[in-house]
């Protein structure tokens, strides 16, 4: 199957996608990524493949509500990697997944203000939340974020990537409906 794009341009002028396909193939300037007091899944790559590379950042990654960003290093296809301190997995609910979206820009922002195309995956639906809700908490954090910030940078694209299938064709709709709402 080939990639899903769908691109809602929404009145802060920020497009928004979902994609399936592999996070370290795909081009942005920056990979989101959450920091759950412990790595998993992508963001266990990630610092497994800085740390093959001689270069360890495990005592550099966030506490809660804190960010690491570093430069790429050839890991991924991102000129970026950027880190959210979140709490741990058991207590990372939808009200969290909200913070970690508004966070997200914040911690551009602050770290490298020619960041304008971003990439990240869905949280919470890997272990028990509601891909609906999850989904839907995380797309309201970084539409807080952008209009919070509308004068102060521009993020210009927000891409959710997906391995599965089935999960990026949901993820497609779900977004479909939530930006008509708006």
């Amino acid at each position: 199957m080939g990639n899903i794009t769908l691109s809602i341009d929404q009145p802060m002028d920020t497009k928004f996608s979902v994609v399936q396909g592999d996070a370290l193939q795909i081009e942005a300037d920056c990979l989101v990524l959450k920091y759950a007091q412990a790595t998993f899944g992508l963001d266990q790559a990630i610092e497994q493949a800085f740390e093959k590379m001689g270069e360890s950042i495990t005592t550099r990654l966030p506490a809660i509500n804190q960010y690491f960003y570093t430069k790429n290093k050839a890991i991924t296809h991102t000129k970026g990697v950027l880190f959210i301190g979140t709490p741990p997995l058991r207590d990372f609910g939808y009200e969290e997944i909200r913070d970690f979206g508004r966070n997200t820009i914040t911690a551009i922002i602050q770290s490298d203000p020619a960041i304008q195309k971003v990439l990240m995956t869905v949280h919470g639906v890997g272990y028990g939340l509601d891909e609906a809700k999850a989904f839907q908490s995380q797309l309201e954090g970084i539409t807080d974020g952008l209009f919070a910030f509308t004068n102060k940078h521009r993020v210009t694209e927000i891409i959710f990537v997906e391995q599965l299938p089935d999960r990026a064709k949901r993820l497609h709709e779900m977004l479909l409906g939530m930006l008509r709402l708006n």
